[in-house]
């Protein structure tokens, strides 16, 4: 996650990633960070077991994750975007937001 602003939505993700069982979440730049009360509530206490690490860089992140062969995906709406259901996805895949 790189710079989310909605603590609701970064505890949403964290409970997300915990039933998709992701490895870790990534959370860079401007995000808030647990622990946050409004965290906590949306996320249900996933932050206390979904793997986590605070980054300053998202590139950082990118950067070494791509050296390690992870297949990098970013979610955003943009005139070229493409569907997710058309992209031909490579495991381990790591999805930006």
């Amino acid at each position: 996650m790189d710079s989310l602003k909605c603590a609701h939505n970064i505890g949403t993700i964290l409970r997300l990633s915990d039933a998709l069982l992701v490895t870790k979440v990534f959370i860079c730049g401007k995000t808030i960070v647990p622990p946050n009360k409004k965290i906590k509530t949306s996320s249900r206490g996933a932050e206390r077991w979904v793997p986590w690490e605070y980054r300053e860089s998202v590139a950082d992140v990118i950067s070494e994750l791509r050296s390690n062969g992870v297949f990098i995906v970013s979610a955003e709406v943009a005139n070229n975007s493409v569907s997710y259901t058309e992209v031909s996805y490579k495991l381990p895949v790591c999805i930006v937001l």
